[in-house]
């Protein structure tokens, strides 16, 4: 958790879509659910991208910019994994599993959890600013 709760939820949502791709693929409907669970991440993750970066700009953070880029290059590795797949690539309902299960746990545990300790921060300065001010009148 980065303690943000709207982004704590979109995590479980990409979580559950990885595990329901998981379970089709143990049963044997891999392959047949691979195009439209690529699809169904890909467009979740642009939402919740786009739902970051707004919270990026709403408290200017600094490592925006970095952040950005790791995003752009999972949206580019999805891009990739899903022209594979048209190619009927077998192997690759398993890596898609883990690459996307390994690159979630890696940013939600680093970058997006410093992006939620960052939030965390300034929201206290802010409330130390305006008990500060008001101690004054």
């Amino acid at each position: 958790s980065i303690n943000i709760e709207k982004i704590d939820e979109q995590h479980k949502k990409w979580f559950q879509i990885l595990n329901n791709f998981y379970k089709a693929f143990k049963k044997g409907q891999g392959q047949l659910f691979v195009m439209g669970t690529l699809k169904e991440f890909f467009d979740y993750t642009q939402y919740h991208f786009a739902e970051e970066e707004k919270l990026f700009k709403k408290y200017n953070y600094p490592q925006m910019d970095a952040h950005i880029k790791t995003h752009k290059q999972l949206i580019w590795e999805i891009t990739h994994m899903y022209n594979e797949t048209g190619n009927n690539n077998i192997i690759l309902s398993l890596k898609t599993i883990e690459l996307l299960k390994d690159w979630l746990i890696k940013h939600i545990l680093t970058l997006d959890k410093a992006f939620g300790e960052f939030v965390r921060q300034s929201k206290n300065e802010s409330t130390n600013k305006s008990k500060n001010s008001t101690k004054g009148t």
